[in-house]
């Protein structure tokens, strides 16, 4: 089956320094549309600001699990869609100010919350128990229904606050 997705990016020309300011879910995206082996599965759009999946099928099959803990395209898809509301894929600077641990279908998981580090209104948090207990509350909502639709069983722990979350990402 093949299926086209187009996902609006923004590229920079230091590729090489790409992965260090990019969260893993975008560096990993990055890394997998740069692979030039992949271009008949997914690869930039011409004007470069853009992907294409052009085989959804072999994307779910091959590359979801090569670069990512699963193979569910909508998954990646809704991912990719947590980066609204600016466009879907821009890169923007981010602070890690929590880490969510849960357990999904048995499995250990880990969400590491963020907040954009250049946006005056939320730049200034340096933790998650900064934020307001209804911010926490919706958090913890998003994470343990997000996968209902799915039939699947989300079990959301305690936050841990923003050092937990750095020794998450350089353990990724």
């Amino acid at each position: 089956m093949k299926g086209v997705l187009e996902t609006e990016t923004t590229t920079t020309n230091s590729n090489s320094k790409m992965s260090n300011l990019l969260s893993p879910f975008l560096s990993k995206t990055y890394d997998m549309v740069e692979d030039l082996s992949t271009d008949s599965i997914v690869s930039w759009s011409p004007s470069k600001n853009s992907f294409i999946v052009w085989d959804s099928s072999e994307f779910t099959r091959d590359l979801l699990p090569k670069y990512f803990k699963h193979n569910d395209f909508s998954s990646f898809v809704r991912q990719l869609n947590t980066y609204e509301p600016v466009l879907p894929g821009c890169f923007l600077r981010a602070k890690a100010i929590g880490l969510v641990p849960m357990i999904d279908q048995g499995e250990k998981d880990e969400k590491i919350i963020t907040v954009c580090a250049d946006d005056p209104e939320y730049r200034h948090y340096t933790d998650i128990k900064e934020l307001s207990p209804h911010r926490l509350a919706e958090i913890r909502r998003f994470f343990e229904d997000y996968k209902k639709n799915e039939n699947r069983e989300v079990a959301v722990n305690d936050f841990l606050p923003s050092s937990d979350a750095y020794q998450a990402i350089q353990h990724s």
